[in-house]
């Protein structure tokens, strides 16, 4: 028994060495590597990596004399298929004389990794070499392959002698459907291409919603400082992308504008980012702003002149129609502004000259009647003019001396007078009439006096 047992042991050992040895010379390297650092035959990595079970070998051999009738492998095979299949036979008769069963038989041997069913029918015995964990259904299939194969060559496997010549031709067409069983194992699919999908998607939105923001943050920036700017006032907006597929943005805003504000053009110049400008859609509609900076402009626009104080902004006219017209561009603000109503000729009524001596005027004296002239001549155009004219003496000759004098100047000046001024101008004076002989009135100038101003 224990030299049967040795045997048996060296059986076994002879066929998980022709085992190890099946493998395909189409290697990959790595396998290899993994061989040589993990301390696994290489053909356990190979299976392990390629496949999830394939039938590597078929064996079809005579169950009593253990001769092969056929084999077929899918590997390069570097023991001898005759020995094999006589080891076969050996360990299933073995196994039947230690376990006294003559009818049943070995169906599947765990050789390693690998795994051999053996199919018995009659006296023909098919041996299968698989690696990897094929299902039981699979076993199912094998054997009714095998049936058909038996069957239909029943006569010619009864009376098979050893001479496999003829026979291994009919078999193998119902053997090539068993050595082609095999399933490969499903690669793992790798997750660096997800990651890599995942990483460019958050890009993407990162830098879509980005963008967005900051889009949005400028147009909103020169809403807000349009709105800000005088004569300018917001109705409505409405900023449309930018989206997902189309990172255009565009702006659609209503605004407010008085005619003297800023125009649109230069304010989005100004404050628009040049790349939202050709598709922004701004739309003004006029309208009187009531922004003090706006008034005062309007108000200087018309020629009025501005004094600001603490509380108010002063505003002096010269004419009923100025006052009036005043009164209507500053309609809605008027607690804002004082007016006062200064006729331009109120620094006119009265004008003094004076004079060197006889009827020469001083220089100073020359060059202020000349601008009075010209200040005072608009008015007496627009209507006639009433002039008294009261010049004195120096008084330091005798009445009739100083009379003289008087008349000497008054001539003087009513010659410039009547040069200068339309002839509706009416010239009066009291040269004649008075008498100032005292020393109170011995001055050396003449009076000017505009006498029908009102």
């Amino acid at each position: 028994r224990n030299t049967v047992a040795t045997y048996v042991q060296d059986v076994l050992n002879r066929i998980n060495q022709l085992m190890a040895g099946q493998t395909s010379v189409a290697n990959i390297t790595k396998w290899r590597i993994k061989s040589l650092f993990s301390g696994a035959s290489y053909a356990e990595i190979a299976l392990r990596e390629s496949i999830e079970y394939r039938v590597q070998q078929v064996y079809l051999l005579e169950g009593k004399t253990g001769l092969l009738v056929h084999h077929l492998s899918n590997a390069n095979v570097k023991q001898d298929p005759d020995a094999v299949s006589a080891m076969l036979v050996a360990l299933e008769d073995f196994l039947q004389d230690s376990f006294s069963s003559q009818t049943d038989h070995l169906e599947s041997a765990k050789i390693g990794q690998q795994l051999v069913w053996l199919f018995t029918i009659e006296n023909m015995v098919l041996a299968c070499v698989i690696d990897g964990n094929p299902p039981s259904s699979l076993r199912s299939m094998v054997l009714e392959q095998f049936e058909s194969l038996y069957y239909q060559n029943q006569n010619d496997l009864s009376a098979f002698d050893g001479d496999r010549s003829e026979l291994s031709t009919k078999v193998e067409p119902f053997l090539q459907p068993i050595i082609a069983i095999e399933k490969l194992k499903n690669k793992p699919v790798s997750k660096l291409p997800g990651y890599i999908a995942v990483a460019a998607l958050s890009v993407l939105l990162i830098s879509y919603f980005g963008y967005a923001y900051w889009s949005k943050q400028q147009l909103y920036s020169f809403i807000e400082q349009v709105d800000a700017k005088p004569g300018w006032q917001l109705l409505s907006y409405d900023i449309q992308g930018p989206t997902l597929y189309n990172w255009t943005t565009v702006l659609e805003a209503k605004f407010l504008k008085d005619p003297i504000a800023e125009p649109e053009q230069q304010l989005v110049e100004q404050a628009m980012p040049e790349r939202f400008r050709e598709r922004a859609q701004i739309t003004t509609i006029d309208f009187i702003s009531l922004d003090p900076t706006v008034v005062n402009q309007r108000l200087k626009n018309k020629g009025f002149s501005l004094k600001s104080t603490a509380d108010k902004t002063q505003i002096t006219v010269q004419t009923e129609q100025e006052l009036a017209l005043a009164q209507s561009l500053i309609a809605g603000v008027q607690a804002s502004y004082d007016i006062t109503l200064e006729p331009a000729w109120q620094g006119l009524t009265e004008f003094n000259l004076a004079f060197e001596s006889g009827a020469a005027l001083t220089a100073s004296a020359e060059q202020s009647f000349e601008q009075w002239l010209q200040a005072i001549t608009p008015f007496c155009e627009s209507s006639s003019c009433q002039m008294l004219l009261t010049p004195h003496s120096d008084g330091v000759a005798d009445r009739l001396g100083n009379q003289q004098v008087r008349k000497a100047r008054y001539a003087a000046i009513a010659e410039q007078i009547t040069a200068q001024l339309p002839l509706t101008t009416t010239l009066y004076h009291d040269a004649y009439i008075t008498d100032d002989l005292s020393d109170e009135l011995a001055k050396r100038d003449i009076l000017i006096q505009w006498v029908n101003h009102d």
